[in-house]
Protein backbone atom coordinates (compact mmCIF):
# COMPACT_ATOMS: atom_id res chain seq x y z
CA UNK A 1 0.00 0.00 0.00
CA UNK A 2 1.34 2.90 -1.06
CA UNK A 3 1.50 6.28 1.47
CA UNK A 4 -0.92 8.18 -0.29
CA UNK A 5 -3.49 5.29 -0.19
CA UNK A 6 -2.38 4.80 3.48
CA UNK A 7 -3.80 8.30 3.87
CA UNK A 8 -6.75 8.28 1.77
CA UNK A 9 -7.71 5.07 4.20
CA UNK A 10 -7.44 6.98 7.12
CA UNK A 11 -8.88 10.18 6.49
CA UNK A 12 -12.16 7.89 4.84
CA UNK A 13 -12.15 6.38 8.67
CA UNK A 14 -11.63 9.53 10.71
CA UNK A 15 -14.78 10.67 8.74
CA UNK A 16 -16.76 7.81 8.91
CA UNK A 17 -16.21 8.36 12.90
CA UNK A 18 -16.92 11.86 12.40
CA UNK A 19 -20.38 11.13 10.42
CA UNK A 20 -21.05 8.05 13.06
CA UNK A 21 -20.64 10.75 15.84
CA UNK A 22 -22.94 13.87 14.08
CA UNK A 23 -25.59 11.11 13.77
CA UNK A 24 -25.32 9.77 17.32
CA UNK A 25 -25.94 13.32 18.43
CA UNK A 26 -28.51 14.58 15.66
CA UNK A 27 -30.73 10.99 17.09
CA UNK A 28 -30.58 12.88 20.83
CA UNK A 29 -31.91 15.91 19.26
CA UNK A 30 -34.69 13.96 17.63
CA UNK A 31 -35.77 11.90 20.33
CA UNK A 32 -39.26 12.38 21.55
CA UNK A 33 -38.09 11.62 25.17
CA UNK A 34 -35.05 11.59 26.66
CA UNK A 35 -33.36 10.66 30.37
CA UNK A 36 -31.59 13.96 32.37
CA UNK A 37 -28.17 13.89 31.78
CA UNK A 38 -25.26 15.22 34.35
CA UNK A 39 -23.30 18.61 33.21
CA UNK A 40 -20.31 19.77 35.89
CA UNK A 41 -19.39 23.24 36.33
CA UNK A 42 -18.56 25.99 38.66
CA UNK A 43 -21.55 28.62 39.76
CA UNK A 44 -20.21 32.51 40.02
CA UNK A 45 -19.90 31.90 43.28
CA UNK A 46 -17.11 29.61 42.47
CA UNK A 47 -18.55 26.29 43.73
CA UNK A 48 -18.42 23.35 41.79
CA UNK A 49 -22.12 21.88 40.79
CA UNK A 50 -23.87 19.18 38.74
CA UNK A 51 -27.17 19.52 37.01
CA UNK A 52 -29.12 17.90 35.65
CA UNK A 53 -30.28 18.80 31.90
CA UNK A 54 -32.10 18.01 28.78
CA UNK A 55 -30.07 16.27 26.72
CA UNK A 56 -31.77 18.11 23.91
CA UNK A 57 -30.56 21.83 24.83
CA UNK A 58 -26.60 20.18 24.85
CA UNK A 59 -26.71 18.27 22.04
CA UNK A 60 -27.81 21.73 19.92
CA UNK A 61 -25.13 23.29 20.69
CA UNK A 62 -22.38 20.89 20.64
CA UNK A 63 -23.69 20.56 16.98
CA UNK A 64 -23.50 24.07 16.68
CA UNK A 65 -19.57 23.73 17.70
CA UNK A 66 -18.87 21.13 15.56
CA UNK A 67 -18.10 18.80 18.33
CA UNK A 68 -18.15 15.57 16.53
CA UNK A 69 -15.07 16.66 14.37
CA UNK A 70 -13.23 18.11 17.79
CA UNK A 71 -14.13 14.65 19.16
CA UNK A 72 -12.68 12.08 17.17
CA UNK A 73 -9.67 14.19 16.29
CA UNK A 74 -9.64 14.02 20.19
CA UNK A 75 -8.90 17.56 20.03
CA UNK A 76 -10.13 20.44 22.66
CA UNK A 77 -13.78 21.45 21.93
CA UNK A 78 -13.71 25.25 21.18
CA UNK A 79 -14.12 27.57 24.48
CA UNK A 80 -16.90 29.56 22.77
CA UNK A 81 -18.95 25.51 23.20
CA UNK A 82 -18.14 25.57 26.71
CA UNK A 83 -18.83 29.19 27.69
CA UNK A 84 -22.31 28.60 25.71
CA UNK A 85 -23.06 25.57 27.68
CA UNK A 86 -22.44 27.56 30.94
CA UNK A 87 -24.70 30.56 30.04
CA UNK A 88 -27.62 28.29 28.53
CA UNK A 89 -27.30 26.52 32.04
CA UNK A 90 -26.64 29.69 34.38
CA UNK A 91 -22.61 28.43 34.64
CA UNK A 92 -19.36 30.13 34.52
CA UNK A 93 -17.76 27.79 33.48
CA UNK A 94 -18.86 24.19 32.32
CA UNK A 95 -15.90 21.36 32.61
CA UNK A 96 -17.78 18.46 31.87
CA UNK A 97 -20.98 16.78 29.63
CA UNK A 98 -22.22 13.26 30.17
CA UNK A 99 -23.42 12.95 27.10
Amino acid sequence: MKKDDKLVAAVKLVNEAIAVEYKRLEEVLKAEESEPIIIEGETTAGYYCQLMVDPKDVAKIMLDYNYPVWRVLGEDAPDNMWEELGYKFGLTRVCSVDL
